[in-house]
């Protein structure tokens, strides 16, 4: 059951605070649906576990280009977030499998565990041999510009939510078409 107010509604967003009440202290659900964990859309308090699902989906955004869990609006994607249904109805990480080393699979699926009291917490997370040797990101200015591959890019069935941005469960319509060739 999806807890009501969480669908994705412009009101849901009001971040103002209403007598007297502490941020927090309300019922609202703030965040962009394909991050959100499912203990917070059924109705649980946010806490640190829904912060680490998060960087998960984050994690699993830098490396794929998309988030694990996406669907045509906020409703659908709350919805397989609560099923733990990926985008691609297969396996979590699906047709983008290529995109993931096994360190990294392991760090998303340690992040995303459903169960709470079975999610890795951030200490647990740092310890993760994944990230040894990581810090290769801080030095990429320093080596060679990669040649991008220029062309048309395609949009499939599977991603066509994503062809929409999601910011905070507001949605801004954007071209499914983009043409990228050579001037």
């Amino acid at each position: 059951k999806v807890r009501e107010g969480a669908e994705g509604k412009d009101d849901d967003m009001d971040v103002e605070e209403k007598d007297g009440e502490e941020d927090g202290e309300d019922d609202r659900v703030e965040g962009t649906a394909a991050y959100l964990p499912p203990e917070v859309i059924t109705g649980g308090k946010h806490d640190y576990p829904s912060d680490i699902w998060s960087f998960g989906c984050l994690v699993f955004f830098c490396l794929a280009g998309k988030p694990p869990i996406i669907d045509v609006d906020n409703d659908e994607t709350l919805r397989r977030v609560i099923k733990f249904a990926s985008s691609d109805d297969g396996d979590f990480f699906g047709k983008d499998s290529h995109c993931f080393s096994k360190g990294s699979k392991k760090v998303i699926r340690r992040c995303t565990e459903v169960k709470v009291e079975r999610r890795v917490t951030m200490a647990e997370l740092v310890k993760d041999d994944w990230w040894d040797g990581e810090d290769k990101i801080y030095n990429l200015h320093k080596g060679e510009a990669v040649e991008l591959n220029v062309g048309k890019v395609k949009v499939g069935a599977v991603d066509k939510a994503w062809t929409r941005r999601q910011h905070s469960m507001i949605w801004s319509p954007q071209n499914e078409n983009y043409d990228f060739e050579a001037e």
